[in-house]
């Protein structure tokens, strides 16, 4: 039981990575695909500020007053550290969702199981990838991917018949 769970869970961060890059090189082909990425880009960013104006607009005012700013005998003291809630700004709120989806160490996201980063790297890894060569065939890159891809293809294949 538990360990055919820890073999998909395996399997499963390199599926997602090479998905994602592979999603990102067949969606470059397509035509109208830079206006579709935008329109994309664009309402993600917006449904997030939203969000986070409802969040600080609900959050604050009513929130905010029951929470009390911990000792700092209780935590490590840093120039950065942000004392209250109403201390904080829409801005400094906005910047902290950016922040929590760009990696610092992408394999330590990986390893502590952390998706949005490593799926943000592998998007931005898909779109700056080479496609094709001089002569129109397909990069190395590309084709290591897709041996990958057949190698976990068929790793949890055989994990699902056990």
């Amino acid at each position: 039981g538990s360990l055919w769970m820890q073999l998909l869970q395996c399997l499963v961060l390199p599926m997602v990575i090479i998905s994602m890059i592979q999603s990102m090189v067949s969606l470059r082909q397509l035509p109208g695909s830079r206006t579709l990425a935008f329109a994309l880009v664009g309402l993600y960013m917006a449904t997030t500020v939203i969000a986070l104006t409802e969040a600080l607009i609900i959050g604050v005012p009513y929130i905010g007053n029951l929470v009390e700013a911990l000792p700092a005998s209780s935590i490590e003291a840093s120039e950065d550290y942000t004392s209250t809630v109403e201390d904080m700004t829409f801005i400094d709120a906005l910047l902290g969702v950016f922040e929590g989806m760009t990696p610092e160490n992408v394999i330590n996201d990986a390893a502590q199981s952390d998706l949005l980063p490593v799926i943000i790297t592998a998007v931005v890894f898909g779109i700056c990838i080479k496609d094709k060569q001089e002569d129109g065939s397909p990069t190395v890159t590309l084709q290591l991917l897709s041996q990958v891809n057949d190698v976990v293809t068929t790793a949890l294949m055989a994990v699902m018949k056990l």
